[in-house]
């Protein structure tokens, strides 16, 4: 009776080995990728108004797009279908990979004389043809069944090639697979004196860092002459419990990794104007009070009310209307519109106010002074955050392929296996391409007038 290994272990392993399975599984690999080429987020309602998809879904609605997601093609590359043949051209290449190693052992075999159909005429005995392998670092055995059948190999390293090359490929699939399911993408808003431990991904899930970020100041850098950002600079703070364990600046070519973190400069901006703080400092009968205001909200300040009513980050003035406009978006010459009103609500002042003036406006009917000392909350970094605990693995397994291409190319493994009687050489070539960089054989033929 056979056993359960014999009923489904060993024809599963067959199948899954197989060159066929391989083939069908490369050839669905590559439609299914040609097809996530094609269909994406950006592309799906334009697709939807083709003439043959119009044919079957309402353009008017979101049935096709409902349709390609329930198949998972519109994110193909994360779909279950194809992770799921991922993994199993992985299994695939796993077993292929150690069904090879009998043979990277051995090498080829040895095969009866009768099957050595090249010959050549030669005048020597064997011994000439083994000294000749022996000066040229072939390594040289003999038949245990025939003494007189002789077998030569070069490059016996080159049997590992393929192996080398198979394992690397299996390393990079491990590696990813790890960094998909383990890891996580997304990026993080700072705004300046923010501290934040809170990563979003791009389907809105939320990762905590057992680590926070605080963003002490961020720098633009602009072209001479011109408001065009020419780079930009974070100087940020690592804090972990409750302490400053690294302080560093983050620009677009100098990321940042921390703990298999790595931060990336990604953007910046300015915050809605509701979001923004502005410490103006009021004096008045020699007091002094800093106050954050925000923008549209009203704060009491004895019996007057004081709002701040429009913001401009590059304030300019227009000669001919004799109005102020925004020149940029660029917080290049910032200023607040201030409004007073009585506890009654009647408006009894209002003007710009520039930020770091180095004096105060004094306001006589009133007699109280305002300054626009600092504005906070309004300059914001974007981090594009990476984590990737499989990279390591992926970089073995490119370190691995790369050799094991070498070891192809460069050491092509060759077997002759050789014998002489009666004045005629019989041989066989085995080599591992049939078309190789370097013919390791080639000096055979030469030395022995071989055509």
């Amino acid at each position: 009776m056979k056993n359960f290994y014999s009923l489904y272990i060993k024809p599963a392993v067959k199948i899954l080995g197989s060159i066929k399975f391989a083939f069908i599984l490369i050839i669905s690999l590559i439609i299914l990728s040609i097809i996530g080429s094609i269909i994406s987020d950006a592309s799906i309602d334009k697709i939807k108004y083709n003439f043959i998809v119009s044919l079957f879904f309402d353009t008017s609605s979101n049935e096709f797009r409902d349709f390609v997601s329930t198949l998972g093609l519109l994110n193909i590359y994360t779909s279950p279908l194809f992770i799921t043949l991922l993994s199993l051209f992985t299994i695939n290449l796993l077993i292929c990979t150690f069904k090879l190693f009998p043979f990277a052992k051995k090498g080829f075999p040895f095969i009866d004389e009768s099957a050595l159909k090249n010959e050549a005429a030669f005048k020597d005995d064997i011994s000439a043809v083994t000294d000749f392998f022996y000066k040229e670092g072939w390594h040289v055995s003999r038949s245990h069944e025939n003494n007189n059948l002789v077998k030569a190999e070069h490059h016996k390293p080159g049997r590992y090639g393929v192996i080398i090359t198979h394992f690397g490929i299996i390393f990079i699939m491990i590696g990813a697979f790890i960094g998909h399911y383990m890891g996580f993408s997304g990026s993080m808003l700072v705004f300046e004196n923010q501290i934040l431990n809170e990563v979003e991904k791009q389907n809105g899930e939320k990762i905590q860092l057992n680590f926070a970020v605080k963003l002490n100041d961020f720098n633009i850098e602009f072209y001479e002459g011109s408001k065009t950002a020419k780079a930009f600079t974070s100087n940020i703070s690592l804090i972990e419990n409750d302490n400053e364990v690294k302080n560093v600046d983050i620009n677009v070519n100098h990321p940042l990794k921390y703990k298999d973190v790595v931060f990336y400069q990604a953007s910046y901006g300015q915050s809605p104007h509701n979001d923004m703080v502005m410490n103006v400092l009021i004096s008045k009968d020699n007091k002094s009070e800093t106050v954050g205001l925000k923008y549209g909200k009203a704060y009491d300040f004895n019996d007057y009310k004081i709002v701040v009513r429009d913001f401009y980050s590059d304030i300019a003035y227009n000669s001919q209307t004799g109005e102020y406009y925004n020149k940029s978006y660029n917080l290049s010459n910032p200023a607040l519109y201030l409004a007073v009103y009585d506890k009654d609500g009647r408006g009894l002042m209002g003007g710009w106010l520039l930020l770091y003036s180095k004096e105060p406006t004094y306001v006589e009917p009133l007699n109280m002074a305002f300054q626009f000392k600092e504005l906070k909350d309004v300059v914001y970094s974007g981090f594009s955050v990476k984590y990737n605990p499989g990279i390591s693995i992926v970089y073995f397994g490119g370190i691995l392929l790369c050799f094991g291409v070498v070891f192809i190319y460069l050491l092509n493994y060759t077997a002759i296996i050789f014998t002489v009687s009666n004045g005629i050489l019989k041989y066989k070539v085995f080599t591992h391409r049939k078309f190789p960089l370097v013919n390791p054989a080639d000096k055979f033929y030469k030395y022995f007038n071989i055509s």
